[in-house]
C-alpha cells in the first residue's frame, strides 16, 4: 500500500480566485524514506505502549459492553432486557463488539484488540495526510506521526474500551477522502473520492452523533468549493443520506425518541456548560506536551495558509472543539470528544513549524533547531506518557478492579438473578453483576434523563425508592457505619430520604481510592 502511495500525480492549474485553493506548491506525492521510517517507528511504539496500558478500561466502556453482550445473546440492543432505552451513542461500535462476541470474543477483549488496530489504521491515514500536505518547501517528514503515537491520551484510547479509536479512524480517513477529492486528476477521480468521503462520514455519525457537526462544516465547505460542479456536492450528500436515514428511522422506531437518551441526560448548550467546556479544552491543551505550541501552530496554519488542505483539517478540528464547548466537557479525564482531533492538530503543527522554516531555503542550523524542538517534544511526550500511566491510569484501573469490578462480581454471587440494583456508576457494576440496573444518574433511565437540570444534578429519590430495589449503591468520601455524607447530589437526595433511612441498611463498602468509596445498602 505504502509503495502505491508514492506514485506521482499530475499537476493541474489552480484557480487563483478560490479562497481555499490547493497548496500553492501543489503536493508532489512521492516516496519519502524518512516519513516511511517514522511511520514504522510510530506504529511500533503505539503498539507496544498500548500493550503497556492493556489493563486500562474506563467504567463507561462497560455500558457499551453490556449492550453488545445483550445484542450478541439475542436480547436486542438494550441495557436491561425488555427496556428499550438508548443509553449509548455509538451504535457502530456496539455492533462491532456484539458481532465479535457472537464469535466467542469477550467484549472487553474485543474492544482492546479492535482499539489498537483502529488507532493504527488512523495512523496510516495520518501518513497519507502528511503526503497530501507535502511540498518541496514543506516536506512533511512525518514528525506528526511520532507526536500522535507518543501522546498519552491517544495511546490510552486504544485499550480503554470506548468508541474513540473507531471515531478517530473514520474522521482521519474522511479527511483523507475529502482531500483526495481535491487532488483528483480528473472529474471521475474526484467524484469517487466524494462518494467515499460521504460514506465515511455517515459511518462517523453512526459511531457518535456529534460527528454530524464535522460533516456539516465540511458539507458547507464542499458546497462552496465545488459550487460550479453541483455533481460533487450531490455525491458528497446522497450516500450519507442513503446510509444514515434508514439507521435514524430504525433507532427512532426502536427507542421512541428522536435523540439518544444520553442527550437528554447530559444536555448541553447552556452558558454554564460552555464555560465548563472551555475550561476542559484549555486543560486538555495544557496537559499535552507542547499543547500551547500546537494550538498556536494550528491557528497560524488555518489563518496564514488558507489552502484546501489546511481548511479541511482546520474545520475538522474546530468541530471537535465546538462540541466540547457545547457539551461542557462531560467526560473529564477521557476527553473523548477532543482526542480524535489530536492527529490533525499535530499534522497542522508540523505544516507550520517545519514548512515555514524550510520555505525559502533556510540555513541548516535553523533546520537543526526545528529538528531539535521536535525531538524534545517527542521525548517529553514519552515521559508524559510514562508519568500518566503511573499516576493516572494505574490508580484508576486498580480502583476499578477493586471497587466497581469487585462489587459487580460480589453482586453476581450474593443476589438473586432477578435482583434490582440502584446505582450511579452503572458500567462495570452492571456488566459484571448481570443484574437489572436502576440508573440513579439517568443514562439508561428515560425518566431521570428527562428531569430538569444538568447531568449529575437530576434527582428523584421517590421514583427510585418506589421501585424497591434490593440494593442501593451510594458514592461516598468515607466508608463507616455511621455515614453522614455522600458525594454526588442524586446520591445525597436518596440518602436523606426518610424512607431510605428506614428501609435500607449498610452491608458493605468497596474503596475505589482514598476519598471515594462505594457504599452498599440492602433492602430490609
Amino acid at each position: 500500500m505504502i509503495g502505491r502511495l508514492g506514485e506521482q500525480i499530475v499537476d493541474r492549474p489552480i484557480d487563483l480566485s478560490d479562497p481555499f485553493p490547493p497548496s500553492a506548491d501543489y503536493p508532489t506525492i512521492r516516496s519519502n524514506p524518512t516519513r516511511r521510517a517514522l511511520f514504522l517507528i510510530a506504529a511500533g511504539w503505539l503498539s507496544l505502549a498500548s500493550l503497556w496500558v492493556w489493563r486500562c478500561t474506563w467504567d463507561d466502556s462497560y455500558i457499551l459492553f453490556r449492550y453488545a453482550r445483550n445484542f450478541a445473546n439475542g436480547l436486542g440492543i438494550v441495557f436491561n432486557p425488555g427496556q428499550r432505552v438508548e443509553g449509548y451513542t455509538s451504535l457502530l461500535w456496539v455492533c462491532v463488539l456484539g458481532l465479535s462476541s457472537r464469535i466467542g470474543w469477550h467484549p472487553p477483549l474485543a474492544a482492546k484488540v479492535w482499539g489498537i488496530l483502529l488507532n493504527l489504521v488512523a495512523l496510516v491515514a495520518c501518513y497519507i495526510l502528511c503526503q497530501l500536505l507535502a511540498t518541496d518547501r514543506a516536506p512533511m517528514h512525518g514528525l506528526a506521526l511520532l507526536l500522535t503515537a507518543g501522546n498519552a491520551y491517544f495511546i490510552v484510547t486504544s485499550t480503554a474500551g470506548l468508541e474513540t479509536p473507531l471515531f478517530t479512524a473514520l474522521l482521519c480517513w474522511g479527511v483523507v477522502a475529502c482531500l483526495k477529492g481535491e487532488h483528483g486528476v480528473d472529474g471521475k477521480s474526484q467524484q469517487r473520492w466524494q462518494v467515499g468521503a460521504s460514506v465515511l462520514f455517515a459511518l462517523l455519525v453512526m459511531t457518535r452523533p456529534d460527528g454530524a457537526l464535522t460533516y456539516f462544516l465540511l458539507w458547507l465547505y464542499t458546497a462552496w468549493r465545488f459550487r460550479s460542479r453541483p455533481i460533487c456536492l450531490a455525491l458528497f450528500t446522497l450516500p450519507f443520506v442513503l446510509i444514515y436515514t434508514p439507521y435514524f428511522l430504525w433507532r427512532w422506531h426502536f427507542y421512541g425518541l428522536l435523540l439518544p437518551n444520553t442527550f437528554y441526560a447530559k444536555g448541553g448548550g447552556t452558558l454554564a456548560l460552555l464555560w465548563k467546556g472551555a475550561a476542559q479544552t484549555a486543560k486538555f491543551l495544557t496537559l499535552q506536551t507542547g499543547g500551547g505550541l500546537a494550538a498556536a501552530a494550528v491557528g497560524l496554519a488555518v489563518i496564514l495558509f488558507p489552502t484546501a488542505e489546511t481548511t479541511v483539517l482546520g474545520l475538522a478540528i474546530i468541530s471537535r472543539i465546538i462540541f466540547e464547548l457545547w457539551s461542557g466537557g462531560v467526560t473529564p479525564g477521557e476527553y473523548r470528544f477532543l482526542v480524535p482531533a489530536l492527529p490533525l492538530i499535530w499534522i497542522l503543527m508540523e505544516r507550520v513549524l517545519v514548512g515555514s522554516v524550510w520555505a525559502g531555503g533556510m540555513r541548516p542550523r535553523v533546520r537543526y533547531l526545528v529538528s531539535g524542538i521536535c525531538t524534545v517534544l517527542m521525548t517529553a511526550q514519552i515521559v508524559a506518557f510514562v508519568y500518566f500511566r503511573r499516576h493516572n491510569v494505574e490508580p484508576v484501573q486498580n480502583g476499578m478492579e477493586r471497587a466497581h469490578v469487585g462489587l459487580g462480581k460480589w453482586l453476581a454471587s450474593h443476589s438473586a438473578p432477578n435482583a434490582q440494583v440502584a446505582v450511579g456508576d452503572i458500567g462495570a457494576i452492571g456488566f459484571w453483576s448481570g443484574r437489572e440496573i436502576l440508573d440513579i444518574d439517568g443514562l439508561v433511565d428515560s425518566h431521570i434523563s428527562h428531569l430538569p437540570g444538568i447531568f449529575g444534578e437530576k434527582q428523584d429519590s421517590q421514583y427510585i425508592l418506589e421501585q424497591n430495589p434490593e440494593f442501593i449503591i451510594l458514592r461516598a468520601s468515607v466508608c463507616k457505619p455511621d455515614l453522614t455524607h455522600v458525594s454526588f447530589l442524586p446520591d445525597r437526595e436518596l440518602f436523606s430520604n426518610p424512607r431510605f433511612q428506614t428501609d435500607y441498611g449498610q452491608v458493605g463498602c468497596w474503596e475505589f481510592w482514598p476519598g471515594y468509596d462505594l457504599v452498599v445498602y440492602k433492602h430490609g
